[in-house]
């Protein structure tokens, strides 16, 4: 069983003025943290979050979570039960850097956990983004993100019901952001939606907003739909970034969680062909069978929604040896029931892998996760 550390709350400003000063500017940091004694329930920038144990006052002295009040900061909490010793610490970026150099030089010189490596390249990475997009809006000198969040639920324009976990099966959410103006100043503003794998899904954008310094805005997206869509089609940890004047200076993460036991035909394929052009539509050259000199193979597919739905599809290609070869996907973020819509993914063949291996290739077609069709194809 984990261990709750608590230590005054007096002690645990000091160690957090001694420890942001060194990395980001902290007279620049507004970061609100709400705790009640007694009570579970906790807020950070307006987030509701639920506390292990609740603060305390104990011989008359305010004891807090240290955990939750740190990682509230942005710092890192480290605990060792040996010397019962707390460390509460933040990375540089330059830090971070020069970690990720360290691994990336490693990575070139051994081929031994190459995969772990690269999973703690990727974390690394993740930290450099979270504290430069701090940075970033600590330098704005128009307006200010105080937070970032989504929620489920719009009731006369209050925004309530707020989460960073979703189910496949939710109806939707909303994205906001929480701004402070610096001066008076007009700037254009920008909410992105990026999926697991870091691809643009969707946008929201206001074109020169015009605020007085000390004001204070909320901006909201439209709502996503969740449930039989592209977001509820890809599940794993989601982010929303706020860019202003085409900077980012905000970031949350949220996760889709999916629901295993619901199951639903979105989409038929009523069409999949290899070709070699597609124009306005329709497959051009329709063929199984390619030259080593064609330029390149185009997978064309068209297909007809059964629901109102978004879905990803899929094209996985293996080579003659039955050995994968690479992935193409292209989103379809909504179409209504009963419409068709076609897509079309292609490869490379004169001077690449295809062209230099010859022989029957297959290429498998899905609709989100389902496997819907295979498709062979000769390069001779």
């Amino acid at each position: 069983m984990k261990k709750m550390v608590r230590i005054s709350l007096i002690l645990l400003i000091s160690i957090f003025i001694m420890s942001i000063s060194s990395d980001i500017r902290s007279e620049d940091v507004k970061k609100v943290i709400k705790l009640q004694i007694g009570n579970k329930i906790a807020y950070v920038d307006g987030n509701q979050l639920t506390l292990d144990v609740p603060p305390q006052i104990i011989n008359g002295r305010t004891m807090v979570p240290v955990r939750f009040v740190s990682e509230g900061l942005g710092a890192e909490v480290g605990w060792d039960g040996t010397t019962k010793t707390v460390t509460i610490t933040m990375d540089s970026i330059d830090y971070l850097k020069g970690k990720i150099k360290s691994l990336e030089d490693e990575l070139t010189s051994k081929n031994e956990d190459i995969n772990k490596k690269e999973n703690l390249i990727k974390e690394k990475d993740d930290k450099i983004e979270e504290l430069q997009i701090k940075v970033n809006n600590f330098e704005n000198t128009k307006v200010r993100v105080t937070g970032v969040t989504t929620f489920k639920n719009l009731v006369d324009n209050k925004w309530s019901d707020f989460t960073n976990a979703f189910k496949s099966t939710d109806e939707g959410f909303y994205a906001g952001a929480y701004l402070e103006m610096v001066n008076d100043a007009t700037f254009n503003l920008n909410i992105y939606i990026y999926d697991p794998f870091n691809n643009l899904i969707f946008t929201s954008k206001w074109e020169n907003q015009e605020h007085k310094k000390g004001e204070r805005w909320n901006y909201r997206t439209g709502k996503y739909f969740i449930k039989d869509y592209l977001i509820g089609a890809i599940p794993g940890v989601w982010k929303v970034k706020v860019l202003i004047d085409n900077k980012e200076v905000g970031l949350y993460k949220f996760t889709i969680t999916k629901d295993e036991t619901y199951k639903v035909d979105k989409a038929e394929l009523i069409e999949a062909v290899t070709c070699k052009q597609v124009v306005e539509g329709v497959p051009q050259d329709v063929t199984q069978t390619f030259s080593k000199e064609d330029e390149k193979l185009i997978v064309f597919t068209r297909y007809k929604a059964l629901i109102n739905c978004g879905f990803r599809i899929k094209y996985k290609f293996y080579d003659p040896q039955g050995n994968f070869y690479t992935e193409l996907f292209i989103d379809i973020k909504s179409l209504d029931k009963d419409k068709d819509t076609w897509a079309w993914g292609s490869i490379k063949i004169k001077g690449f892998t295809l062209g230099k291996n010859p022989g029957e290739w297959k290429c498998k077609i899905f609709i989100d996760d389902d496997f819907v069709k295979e498709l062979s194809f000769n390069i001779e």
